[in-house]
């Protein structure tokens, strides 16, 4: 009973982390999240089904304030604890009680909600970096990772007001949106060099040119990537 107490905590205690992380202490809560996950591991192990359910529950907690609102994204606490099941449980299963509904809930998310700002792009990268993780040994085809994927290339793409290209929900054929992260033709965003996302993109709103080339470069990464699995 002791061990599921400290377990709730421990889940909890990752949720007043990521609930109100800023650009100042993300970085270091995403460092104590990689030391507190072996502890977490070896928790699971002692009761799976105790602790099993104890996650599930807070899933479903997640899964029903997302329902009310499926437009927004959840918050970055909902995406940590996806990414605690994918370190903490076989995803390799057609079925699993933990890791099933999340693999659900992680579609949904990048199928409904806007993708307007920094931060929505950033968490379904994230999303999409983690449902590749769940699908790393069963090398199931994914069609909300792909459509999210070129949704963010096609937002990368500059297009003239009389330029249509099709694109699925949620992204937007044209408007301001559909062309979001395309960069202007100017000296400056020419000497912009491809890096990886960091982690106070997942609490800034603001998008900069070099989260633009970041957005882009990790999007083409991450589609060569699930090519892979699927070939």
């Amino acid at each position: 009973e002791n061990v599921v107490k400290l377990y709730s905590f421990l889940l909890q205690y990752l949720k007043d982390l990521f609930e109100d992380a800023s650009e100042q202490d993300i970085r270091e809560h995403f460092q104590l999240l990689s030391k507190i996950m072996p502890h977490l591991y070896e928790l699971t192990q002692l009761n799976p089904e105790r602790m099993s359910n104890t996650l599930l529950e807070v899933i479903k907690e997640k899964y029903g304030e997302f329902r009310k609102n499926h437009k927004m994204y959840p918050s970055l606490d909902t995406l940590v604890y996806f990414k605690l099941v994918a370190n903490l449980y076989s995803t390799s299963d057609f079925r699993h009680p933990v890791v099933t509904p999340c693999f659900i809930f992680m579609q949904h998310v990048l199928s409904r909600s806007r993708v307007r700002t920094r931060q929505e792009i950033s968490m379904g990268l994230f999303l999409v970096t983690v449902v590749l993780e769940f699908v790393s040994q069963s090398k199931r085809l994914v069609p909300a990772i792909f459509n999210f994927l070129q949704g963010i290339v096609h937002m990368s793409i500059p297009k003239r007001d009389v330029e249509q290209l099709e694109i699925t929900p949620p992204f937007e054929r044209d408007g301001p949106l559909s062309k979001l992260l395309a960069l202007s033709a100017n000296t400056e965003s020419t000497n912009l060099e491809p890096e990886k996302l960091q982690p106070a993109d997942l609490v800034t709103q603001t998008i900069t040119p070099d989260f633009k080339v970041r957005a882009l470069d990790t999007s083409l990464l991450l589609i060569k990537e699930a090519l892979q699995l699927v070939e």
